[in-house]
């Protein structure tokens, strides 16, 4: 089977394991390891590349290989790849096919940090990914001097023995960890002469007059889930969600704190004075969108991108003042700083790459994936193209008008993920820049300063991997105790549940495993400590 042929019958068969084997025989090209220390390298191997992101086909790009972005790297690397790409939405699914078989590719882009049973240590265990802390010194001098000068973020790349397993998409700046917070509508307050709300009584005020002066008749609306949305809100009574680090950077588990009765207690009488959507079961994305841009709604929890840009462009060039902000994460008191909010981790194991042990060239491999976190590298992976899709100015690196004014009409980020790593997921350090140009309107710019103004970053915990011994349990207990508190944090919020129940809440958590379940986290994350 050629190769052509074979990669093509990959992308519609899903990894059937016969052909996916007849690849990689097909792949194992011996390399002169002398390849020198500078880019392009001297070589005429082509690797295997698992893209477990996800990509969709188009006329113009049916593989990540025909992207300019990819067809630049090639340019500079002087490395070629051949991508297998699986189904979006069924990249689990195949990944487990995968596995089974026995066949890996070269390169596989999947996050074993938390999605592998057991995580990167027994995925080294079982020789599926190699150990590649040999190769680091040597083959990847720039990703070694980075982790070397950023503790927290070695800490993340390795396993609780030690051993450096991926080339991960590392987020180098809070402008990309944070990019979520409350969104109020600016031009109802300053009608009703209203400041920006920062406490909860802030708030309490501020829904009310919507209701009772603008006719919202869902004055906040939110999707509340434990990921997302009541987060906003549950930071003022001083926890957090779900997992936490307390001030002494201990782990709590935010549903089984006596705090939590404080917050649903208020969210319960928000919802009996008709202040909270009467839907917050069943609110999706789209209804938040259309309650806001249809005045149904004066508040809500958004995005930067996907709800100021959003909601602005949808009401831009009606006639009216339609204005949405963001405000600050609120607080029980005046002049307090909020200790919680959205702040993510600054590696994610989604975009992670690793190298198989079927690898036949894996010192090439190491050395590849190390542009990425080089200078030239992390201009290509950032910006793209010098001269079409960035310029170096006297200010700095800046994005050109194809990405912020196309001439075709193409948003910044369609552009911007040909151009650039697509998805914004690879081996490479990504900038703020990008999200600071992706908020193109003076409201976007604006929330990401007030959203990071917060104490969140010292209780965030970090990707935590459990043994196979115990990740079962973990899975088996995170289940059981998930589906119980979704279901009575609604029942408590609407009022099916008597607040006065809460003591018999805790008590049925307690016999769920509730403490077994966190002490399973306290010891993770003693051992990401030690790491």
């Amino acid at each position: 089977m050629n190769k052509k042929k074979c990669i093509s019958t990959i992308l519609a068969a899903a990894l059937a394991v016969s052909v996916f084997a007849g690849c990689k025989k097909e792949e194992e090209v011996v390399v002169d390891l002398n390849f020198g220390e500078t880019y392009p390298l001297k070589t005429d191997v082509t690797f295997s590349y698992w893209a477990g992101s996800g990509f969709t086909p188009t006329e113009s790009y049916k593989t990540f290989a025909d992207l300019p972005f990819y067809k630049q790297l090639y340019k500079e690397t002087g490395v070629n790849v051949e991508f297998i790409h699986p189904v979006q939405g069924s990249e689990n699914d195949q990944f487990n096919v995968m596995i089974a078989s026995g066949e890996y590719p070269d390169i596989i882009q999947h996050n074993f940090m938390t999605g592998f049973t057991g995580g990167a240590a027994k995925a080294i265990e079982d020789e599926i990914i190699i150990d590649t802390t040999p190769y680091l010194e040597k083959y990847a001098p720039n990703f070694s001097k980075y982790v070397k000068e950023n503790p927290k973020i070695d800490k993340m790349v390795k396993t609780d023995e030690g051993k450096y397993f991926c080339f991960p998409t590392i987020q180098g700046d809070d402008y990309l960890l944070v990019y979520q917070g409350p969104i109020v509508r600016k031009d109802w307050l300053d009608e009703l002469g209203l400041d920006i709300p920062t406490t909860l009584d802030d708030w309490e005020v501020m829904l009310q007059a919507f209701k009772d002066k603008k006719g919202a008749t869902a004055p906040l609306t939110y999707l509340d889930n434990i990921f997302t949305m009541s987060r906003i809100f549950i930071g003022a009574f001083g926890i957090g969600t779900d997992f936490y680090l307390n001030d002494e950077g201990e782990i709590e588990y935010a549903y089984y704190q006596p705090e939590y009765k404080d917050y649903l207690a208020k969210m319960n009488d928000w919802y009996e004075k008709g202040l909270l959507d009467k839907n917050i079961a069943s609110v999706d994305d789209a209804t938040v969108t259309a309650n806001m841009v249809n005045d149904k709604s004066g508040a809500c929890v958004s995005n930067t991108l996907g709800g100021i840009g959003k909601f602005m462009t949808a009401r831009k060039g009606d006639g009216t003042n339609f204005e949405v902000v963001a405000v600050p994460y609120p607080t029980l008191n005046k002049g307090e700083k909020a200790e919680f909010a959205q702040r993510n981790v600054e590696v994610s194991g989604n975009g992670a790459c690793q190298i198989s042990t079927q690898c036949a060239n894996k010192e090439l491999a190491v050395k590849w994936l190390d542009y990425g976190y080089s200078e030239q590298g992390a201009l290509t992976f950032n910006y793209g193209i010098e001269g079409e899709s960035y310029v170096k100015t006297e200010n700095g690196i800046e994005y050109t008008d194809l990405l912020l004014n196309n001439p075709d009409g193409k948003g910044f980020q369609e552009v911007l993920q040909t151009y650039a790593s697509p998805a914004s997921w690879g081996p490479f350090i990504k900038t703020g820049e990008y999200m600071k140009a992706a908020a193109q309107m003076p409201q976007q710019r604006e929330s990401l300063d007030i959203w990071m103004d917060t104490n969140m970053k010292k209780h965030v915990v970090p990707n935590l991997t459990f043994s196979q011994e115990v990740a079962g349990e973990v899975s088996a207990l995170q289940a059981e105790i998930k589906t119980y508190t979704d279901e009575m944090r609604f029942k408590f919020i609407m009022g099916v549940e008597p607040i006065e129940n809460f003591d018999s809440y805790i008590e049925t958590l307690k016999s769920l495993g509730v403490e077994e379940y966190t002490n399973y986290y306290r010891e993770a994350y003693e051992k990401f400590q030690n790491r």
